[in-house]
């Protein structure tokens, strides 16, 4: 799964990454939690892609 995500702001990346990492984690437990004999455990990695500066779009742009 990949997962892009951009802001205006490092605090607003910071929170949303936690959130998403946090999401992955519980669906993560919760599938390997309904396979408990099965010796297939999903496991999660995380990579960075790609860091893109912050900015914003003036106002004045359409």
């Amino acid at each position: 799964m990949d997962v892009d995500m951009r802001s205006e702001s490092a605090e607003e990346l910071d929170r949303l990454d936690a959130a998403v990492r946090s999401a992955v984690a519980a669906a993560m437990r919760t599938e390997n939690a309904r396979w408990p004999v099965s010796t297939a455990r999903i496991s999660v990695q995380y990579d960075t892609i790609g860091i893109r500066p912050l900015g914003r779009v003036a106002q004045t742009c359409r």
